[in-house]
């Protein structure tokens, strides 16, 4: 039995990344002008590099080009994270505020084990950072608060991940068998004879009959039958 592709299994990160790229670009902008405005460049000049990140990613996925994933883990999370914590230096705080979107950003807009690593790196530079500027009763409810936050999106993203790839696969086989269904063979079909077409390689079909399966079922009962296709989809399998 196989398992969904690549391109469906990432079909919904896509979609959620292009999400909040848009979300971020239009809440972001304000607080980056307000900052220049304020004197406050570094913050500012800040909140322009994530939002030309965020852009890229709304380019990246409308255009299917993909390399948000990339640039988000290289480029967003090492960004957003100076400057949460350059944030929690200056003006203390205010910092907290930040962290919260930057968790679900890292799990919304990376596959899940790359997520994990961002998120990881995420906490384990800011939280200390935090413990050591904030009141003791203030650290301790932000380090709680935002582990909660990461380990609820941590389970939610791994829940969302399973049913879709329930999903997918159900979508691509047979419920009896477990074999690839009609769908997935003449999708395969048409990748086959487009390759074969493309590259002027010959490709052949090998077609499976069972011999007088209709006396199976009129004999013995269609329970019997389905168990003789599922045993021979199990022979195919291995």
């Amino acid at each position: 039995m196989n398992s969904p592709s690549p391109k469906q299994a990432q079909e919904l990160l896509h979609k959620s990344s292009l999400g909040l790229a848009v979300v971020g670009l239009v809440l972001v902008t304000p607080f980056a002008i307000h900052n220049f405005l304020q004197g406050r460049y570094l913050l500012g000049l800040g909140g322009l590099l994530v939002n030309g990140i965020f852009t890229f990613n709304i380019w990246s996925i409308t255009t299917r080009h993909y390399y948000s994933d990339t640039l988000t883990l290289m480029g967003l999370v090492p960004i957003v994270t100076f400057f949460i914590n350059l944030t929690f230096l200056r003006y203390g705080i205010i910092g907290i505020f930040w962290c919260y979107p930057a968790v679900l950003t890292c799990y919304f807009m990376l596959p899940e084990r790359k997520a994990w690593f961002a998120n990881t790196a995420l906490l384990t530079i800011t939280l200390p950072i935090a413990w050591h500027i904030l009141e003791q009763a203030l650290a301790i409810r932000m380090v709680t608060t935002l582990l909660m936050v990461s380990i609820f999106s941590a389970i939610f993203i791994r829940v969302i991940n399973e049913q879709q790839q329930k999903l997918a696969q159900q979508a691509i086989t047979d419920s009896l068998t477990g074999l690839l269904n009609r769908t997935s063979l003449q999708e395969t079909l048409e990748r086959s004879i487009d390759q074969s077409k493309r590259l002027g390689i010959a490709m052949t079909l090998v077609s499976l009959d069972i011999d007088h399966f209709k006396s199976i079922n009129d004999i013995c009962g269609h329970a019997t039958g389905d168990q003789v296709l599922r045993d021979i989809s199990h022979l195919l399998t291995e």
